[in-house]
């Protein structure tokens, strides 16, 4: 396995004064199959303390809420993964059929089914 230091920053500048603000960031990296996250540090222009919570999809989102007015925000994330080497030529070995009744088959669905929704800004409304 390869490792890798990744850092984010961002910053927003705002004309006028900003009397609330409520983000949240999908930033950290997924643990799974083909990298695993060593470490990860975050810091930000208001030193808060920042809540980490899970998606639908099961990916954390950091959150992070000013109470009093800023004119400026700026968040920094420094993350350590380590990524598995892989072929990025690499076929599937499963014959086209193979593939087909894979993807249609209910077991594929069930553990997809978030990703076969029809988004709402693609459906057609009848006038």
């Amino acid at each position: 396995m390869e490792e890798f230091s990744i850092e984010y920053y961002i910053e927003n500048k705002y004309d006028s004064e900003v009397r609330k603000a409520n983000y949240q960031l999908l930033l950290i990296p997924e643990n799974n199959s083909g990298q695993k996250v060593l470490d990860y540090q975050f810091s930000c222009s208001e030193n808060k303390e920042i809540y980490i919570s899970k998606n639908i999809f099961g990916f954390d989102i950091i959150s992070y809420y000013v109470t009093k007015p800023f004119t400026e925000f700026w968040f920094k994330l420094s993350v350590k993964i380590q990524k598995q080497v892989f072929n990025p030529f690499y076929v599937s070995p499963l014959l086209p059929n193979n593939e087909f009744e894979l993807i249609n088959s209910i077991d594929f669905q069930i553990d997809n089914h978030l990703f076969f929704r029809q988004p709402n800004f693609l459906k057609c409304r009848g006038r």
